[in-house]
């Protein structure tokens, strides 16, 4: 929770967070969210999940961005989907 206050000025703008498996980023969405992040997205299943994804089918899907985290796009299933 230290680093938050440090991110306040980003509050409004869409934020990614990802680890290793998905879990922590979740709470870390949590936590986020909680402290009046309006627009926070996690990558579920974390770094894990993105490794088992073919070059080839990360390029069909991405067309060849997919070496940054930051392009995925929004619409992915990997995207968590955002609960209304």
């Amino acid at each position: 929770m230290g680093a938050i206050p440090t991110l306040q000025e980003h509050k409004d703008e869409e934020v990614i967070v990802y680890c290793r498996s998905g879990n922590r980023s979740g709470m870390a969405k949590q936590l986020l969210v909680a402290s009046g992040f309006s627009n926070v997205k996690n990558l579920l299943g974390g770094m894990l999940a993105w490794r088992e994804i073919s070059d080839d089918k990360k390029t069909q899907l991405f067309g060849g961005c997919f070496g940054k985290i930051e392009n995925l796009p929004k619409t992915h299933k990997m995207w968590e989907r955002e609960k209304k």
